[in-house]
């Protein structure tokens, strides 16, 4: 039987020169402009459209006339007009194992814990995600990856030249495989959509079952969490930014975790919420939204959520903590400044807090050099802005503070450790 296309054979370096790709999607992302920016370095032609509307995708189709169209972010169904000439095909980038069918791939591999999950190009066809495979690809899945760690990290390597030798194959001439369960290297299946059922967190169980349900629904929709406090009117939200708190590191958070039940709120500290699990730990919530489908609501850091008399009566936790989100790192005469705002967004208070380190630094005088690491998967996405039905506050001006106390940090060198 033969073994299904994966990249590192082809090489796309001279053979996608002037060749006509249309991108199709539902909106821009990292990922749709990782791969627009790369064919255009191979010299593709390329143009691309972001929408829902089959009306709107076949006016791009007719008016670009492309080759080859690839979708690589798109949940709307491609109309039957496109995907039916299979002269011009049209690939769908699927964030799943070959085999693997379904809206919710990479939030079943984060809830069922694979080590290993995978990206396939294939192409559209009538039953979704069921079409011939152009090329397939692993990648290895890190034990705390969030669903947009994995996205914008691991995912979008494997789907970037998966995509490519996808594109190769095609202007070499190359038909793609059929998708055929029988085959020993297709191990994937169709997997339900997802409910809010599965993403409802459990307190009773362990740390890290519900941080798993934070991290395979990270960014979007949230899992969905019932927390219990004294003044707390609505009691359900969506959860995000989860990290775990063991207590090893003070006797006080221990105690403070022993004294509360599962699901309740044990205490705050910088905006984040800890609450108790069933396993005598605890998880951080950094960011939290009411789960109302009335109306919209928004993400906001924990404390920020709950309602303000409830936030003020929450006791702050003074002992050492597992979680931190500002954190410094010496070695010899280089102090290493790291900051992980959830999502890259930095607003008032966490800008206030970052000024402060970096004055304290400053004071150091046995540092000469400082390094602003920024977090693990961005150094900043800029200011955070508030908004509600009432009110509008902009933060832009802590932000400004900040970005000046940065440069002048009197008698050090600064690096930056991501490309701004």
């Amino acid at each position: 039987m033969t073994a299904l296309p994966r990249p590192g054979i082809l090489s796309a370096v001279n053979k996608l020169k002037d060749l006509k790709v249309l991108l199709l999607s539902d909106a821009k992302n990292s990922f749709t402009n990782r791969m627009e920016q790369t064919l255009r370095g191979l010299k593709a032609e390329v143009d691309s459209i972001a929408t829902r509307k089959g009306k709107e995708m076949i006016s791009a189709v007719n008016h670009f006339n492309p080759e080859i169209i690839v979708c690589p972010f798109l949940t709307a169904r491609v109309p039957e007009a496109i995907w039916s000439k299979k002269e011009r095909p049209c690939l769908i980038v699927h964030p799943g194992i070959a085999g693997d069918r379904g809206p919710n791939s990479l939030d079943w591999a984060l809830f069922t814990g694979k080590s290993e999950w995978g990206v396939t190009v294939l192409q559209a066809v009538k039953e979704m995600d069921s079409g011939e495979i152009w090329s397939t690809s692993n990648y290895p899945v890190e034990k705390d990856a969030t669903k947009t760690s994995l996205y914008v990290g691991s995912f979008s390597d494997a789907a970037m030249s998966t995509v490519l030798d996808a594109l190769c194959r095609f202007q070499d001439k190359i038909p793609p495989t059929p998708l055929d369960y029988n085959h020993p290297e297709v191990k994937g299946c169709l997997q339900r959509a997802m409910t809010d059922a599965d993403r409802t967190v459990d307190w009773t169980k362990s740390a890290e079952d519900v941080l798993r349900m934070i991290r395979m629904s990270d960014t979007q929709p949230g899992a969905v969490g019932e927390i219990f406090y004294q003044s707390l009117p609505d009691r359900v939200f969506r959860l995000y930014d989860g990290h775990l708190e063991t207590g090893e590191s003070s006797e006080a958070v221990r105690t403070c975790l022993s004294a509360c039940k599962p699901g309740e709120i044990v205490g705050k500290r910088n905006q984040a919420v800890l609450v108790k699990t069933g396993d005598g730990k605890g998880v951080w919530i950094g960011c939290m939204k009411k789960n109302k489908s009335d109306h919209p609501e928004l993400k906001l850091p924990a404390t920020l959520a709950l309602p303000k008399q409830c936030a003020h009566d929450i006791d702050t936790i003074s002992g050492r903590c597992d979680y931190n989100n500002i954190w410094v790192q010496k070695a010899d005469s280089i102090c290493y400044v790291h900051f992980d705002f959830y999502n890259g967004a930095m607003d008032k208070l966490g800008c206030e807090r970052l000024e402060q380190v970096l004055d304290d630094v400053a004071k150091m005088e046995d540092i000469k050099l400082v390094a602003l690491m920024g977090g693990d998967r961005f150094f900043s996405t800029g200011r955070l802005i508030i908004s509600s039905y009432l009110q509008f506050i902009s933060l832009y001006e802590p932000y400004i503070t900040l970005l000046k106390s940065m440069f002048h940090v009197r008698n050090f060198c600064l690096y930056f450790s991501h490309i701004m």
